[in-house]
């Protein structure tokens, strides 16, 4: 039987989520995070100047040669590709902290992410995100894709609403209104269907009062045995 809205949801369901508890992005684990997110807000702030300051090509140029040599002193190993690597290595902390921290869309340590937090209270779920210039598409508008991406992610942790974690099976998104760059959006989430190993999330992002996109997502629990483990 499928639960529908208003049924076995509670906070007590998302226990192994704590992290999301609070607005803010919560804290890096250790001084090596800590550092890594340094880094990452570096890497971003660069990626912005570039993006918006008009350089001459010979300014380009000239950043160019520092930047490639700046890169020539970074250690050539050891190399980690990929989270089976990282959690291989058994000193950086487990799945939850990679995903917290590398993931592309929130990852504080990842310089292509927006910024975007989540945190849950009671049976819904709550986000915040802003999109600088990097993410734009056109006239200020934020790209459909990454306001897609953002969905992805942000519902992604809503489906812990249900008891489980499961992977995107399908995502449909409507533009309602051009999302806005360089504002604080947020974001509301809630469970519409869980039965077996589907859950059924649906979400909304905000420019203030505005609706400017809506999401369903659908996500299944994996059975098969090369991925199930990533849910354990």
């Amino acid at each position: 039987m499928a639960e529908k809205q208003g049924g076995e949801r509670g906070s007590g369901k998302v226990s192994s989520h704590s992290v999301y508890t609070s607005k803010e992005i919560p804290p890096p684990r250790d001084e090596y995070w800590a550092a890594r997110r340094s880094v990452a807000n570096a890497l971003r702030a660069l990626q912005e100047a570039v993006q918006t300051t008009g350089l001459s090509t010979q300014d380009l140029l000239s950043l160019s040669e520092g930047l490639n040599a700046q890169f020539d002193t970074v250690p050539k190993e050891p190399r980690l590709f990929g989270r089976k690597d990282w959690l291989a290595a058994k000193q950086y902390g487990g799945f939850g902290v990679m995903h917290t921290e590398v993931t592309p869309i929130m990852g504080p340590c990842n310089p292509l992410s927006p910024g975007l937090s989540v945190w849950f209270e009671g049976d819904k779920v709550y986000g915040s995100v802003s999109y600088g210039w990097m993410y734009e598409g056109v006239d200020n508008i934020a790209h459909g894709g990454w306001v897609a991406a953002v969905f992805d992610e942000f519902m992604g942790a809503a489906q812990a609403l249900s008891g489980k974690v499961g992977m995107t099976a399908s995502l449909t998104t409507r533009y309602h209104k051009p999302t806005p760059l360089n504002k604080q959006l947020s974001l509301v989430a809630w469970l519409e269907e869980h039965d077996g190993r589907k859950t059924i999330v649906k979400a909304e992002m905000r420019d203030g009062e505005t609706i400017t996109a809506s999401c369903d997502a659908l996500f299944v629990l994996p059975g098969h045995k090369n991925v199930s483990h990533v849910f354990d």
